[in-house]
C-alpha cells in the first residue's frame, strides 16, 4: 500500500486492482460487516489512482460478512470503477451499480 503512488504512475500500467482480502489478513484488518477498516486501504489507491491519471479501481470481492449492495455502491461513490465478484451471482447487481460509473 505504500508504494501504490509510485506503481500507479509506472509507464505501463493502466489500472490498479486491490486485493482486500490479502491484504488484510496479512496486515491483520478484520474487516466488519461495514467494512469500515477497509476505508483507509481503499481511499490511498482512489487517490494513487487519481494522482497517476489512470483508470478508476477495480475492488476486490465482497467480504463474507458486508452486504453486497450497500459495499458496492460505497465503493461506487469513493471511485472506483468496478468490483471483482465472487461468482456469477454477484456479477449482476455488481453491473447495474457500476453501468453508469
Amino acid at each position: 500500500m505504500l508504494a501504490a503512488a509510485g506503481l500507479a504512475r509506472a509507464p505501463r500500467v493502466a489500472g490498479l486492482q486491490l486485493g482486500e482480502a490479502a491484504l488484510a489478513a496479512e496486515i491483520g484488518i478484520e474487516p466488519s460487516a461495514g467494512e469500515r477498516e477497509l476505508l483507509w486501504i481503499r481511499s490511498m489507491v482512489v487517490v494513487a489512482r487519481s494522482a497517476a491519471g489512470i483508470a478508476a479501481p477495480v475492488a476486490g470481492a465482497c467480504a463474507g460478512g458486508a452486504d453486497l449492495r450497500t459495499s458496492t455502491e460505497r465503493l461506487r461513490r469513493m471511485g472506483f470503477g468496478g468490483r471483482a465478484c465472487a461468482g456469477e451471482h454477484q456479477a449482476a447487481g455488481v453491473g447495474e451499480i457500476f453501468a453508469n460509473a
